[in-house]
């Protein structure tokens, strides 16, 4: 069915792409539209609750080179999505003042995906 161990490995990874984005989607629709930092919030929780469920595919999406998940487009259309939609939550936040005019949403944003790979790393090694 899989023509290699790495076919094998994306197809996993993919598959809990798509309950991470079914995820985000639910959270975000059950948090007032009208506000963007919860949204965001309910995003990020949600992303650091599907990485504690899918730890395999969490670690093979982050620092796996045999996936090699950025230069995979099957994955890294997912990934693209989730940093999309982070991206444009923070502008928003930003647009209607909840958010300095200034701030750097690109760094927001990579800041708060660090912080999230970093959380989800200290678990590994607390457990």
């Amino acid at each position: 069915m899989f023509t290699d161990e790495r076919a094998l490995l994306v197809a996993s990874v993919e598959q809990a792409l798509v309950v991470l984005i079914d995820s985000c989607t639910r959270a975000v629709v059950r948090v007032d539209p009208d506000d963007p930092v919860a949204q965001f919030l309910s995003l990020g929780d949600t992303y650091l609750d599907w990485a504690c469920r899918y730890p395999a595919q969490f670690r093979l999406l982050q620092d796996c080179d045999l996936t090699n998940a950025r230069h995979e487009p099957i994955l890294r259309r997912y990934t693209d999505s989730i940093a999309d939609l982070t991206l444009r939550m923070l502008a928003r936040a930003r647009d209607t003042g909840r958010l300095h005019p200034r701030e750097d949403i690109a760094m927001l944003a990579l800041s708060a995906r660090c912080y999230v790979v970093g959380l989800r790393g200290w678990f590994w090694t607390a457990a």
